[in-house]
């Protein structure tokens, strides 16, 4: 059991600070970073994360995977305080893939999801952008929701406000936004991503 912990690196600039669940994972050179308090990150039973870097920068945030979790080479961040990225079972994250929460805002991701590589999912855009006569914010993050069973095709990106439907595909290169219909069992493309077929069905076997 003391050889799964070896893989693991943490920087912690903080307090109250935990990680849980490291027990009953296989980890390979992967690295926490905390920068604030009271954050969490609770890596689900059977996980396997490899390459993975979790960054936390701000308070009261956590990070929750499900059980049987395979995460390579991927980047889970989270900014500002009360932030949440979650994961149900069995979902599968691959290389140079980024989900990223900010400023109080949440990812939930169904169980069973498949996401390719080079994909980007984040709930805000980082800067502000302001009405400049009243200078009102014009660019407020939003949660973003995926349910069970979606199929992320690679470089594509799900951006702030996003509600993905159970049991669909996102086309190669496809922008999903706040607008991209809500449907479940349909393949989605485009930019920005729209319904091309409907009534579908994917499984990870061949």
């Amino acid at each position: 059991m003391k050889n799964r912990l070896f893989g693991l690196r943490i920087k912690n600039r903080g307090k109250c600070n935990k990680i849980a669940g490291i027990g009953g994972c296989r980890i390979n050179k992967t690295k926490v970073f905390f920068y604030g308090d009271n954050n969490s990150v609770i890596l689900g039973d059977m996980s396997t994360l490899s390459g993975v870097s979790i960054h936390i920068h701000g308070s009261n945030n956590i990070i929750d995977f499900g059980k049987r979790n395979f995460l390579s080479g991927c980047v889970f961040c989270v900014e500002d305080d009360n932030n949440s990225i979650k994961t149900g079972e069995r979902v599968y994250v691959y290389k140079e893939t980024e989900i990223s929460a900010i400023e109080s805002t949440s990812v939930e991701i169904g169980k069973d999801c498949l996401f390719s590589a080079f994909i980007l999912i984040r709930t805000g855009d980082s800067h502000v952008i302001a009405d400049k006569t009243t200078n009102e914010r014009l660019n407020h993050s939003k949660s973003i929701r995926i349910a069970e069973k979606v199929w992320i095709g690679i470089d594509s990106k799900v951006l702030k406000g996003s509600n993905i439907g159970k049991e669909c595909v996102i086309g190669s290169g496809s922008v999903v936004t706040q607008s991209t219909p809500t449907a479940e069992n349909a393949i989605l493309a485009g930019i920005p991503a729209k319904i091309v077929k409907q009534n579908i069905t994917w499984s990870q076997t061949r």
